[in-house]
């Protein structure tokens, strides 16, 4: 391809197809098919992204809370060897305990919300009533199927 010296070059445009040049006569302000294309795939990957945090936060947690209950157990042995399971024992695992407790309470509770629905959808649109655009264009079902 040749050019004159001192011509600027033109931006690339597409060519329009005879299809995307009725879409866009038949229904105006209609999304192109690549930018539908684009949305979905941003949303995709957008959830991907989301449920591998969530799963990755929740098995930290969850070894957290394995290291501390097997930490926790060890403490009470050597304590308990110590002590001859005298009071100082009891008072020490009364201590103890309740954190053990309440760290493996928060651990299920946040292993059974990563597991909900809710967590593996999260960032959702709702549907439009009648799976419609305000010009009467399909709406694009991103996460939610709409219903026909």
């Amino acid at each position: 391809m040749t050019t004159e010296p001192g011509a600027q070059p033109q931006p690339f445009e597409a060519p329009q197809t005879a299809s995307d040049a009725e879409q866009q006569q038949t229904q105006p302000g209609a999304t192109p098919a690549a930018l539908r294309v684009q949305i979905l795939s941003t949303e995709h990957w957008s959830l991907l992204a989301t449920r591998s945090q969530t799963w990755n936060e929740s098995f930290a947690r969850a070894q957290m809370f394995v290291s501390a209950l097997s930490a926790s157990v060890i403490a009470l042995a050597l304590v308990a060897q110590s002590t001859g399971f005298e009071s100082g024992f009891i008072a020490f695992a009364l201590v103890l305990l309740p954190v053990v407790l309440f760290l493996g309470l928060t651990t299920y509770w946040r292993r059974r919300w990563a597991c909900s629905p809710l967590a593996r959808g999260t960032s959702r649109s709702p549907p439009t009533p009648g799976g419609r655009t305000a010009g009467g264009e399909r709406s694009i079902p991103l996460s939610v199927p709409t219903p026909d």
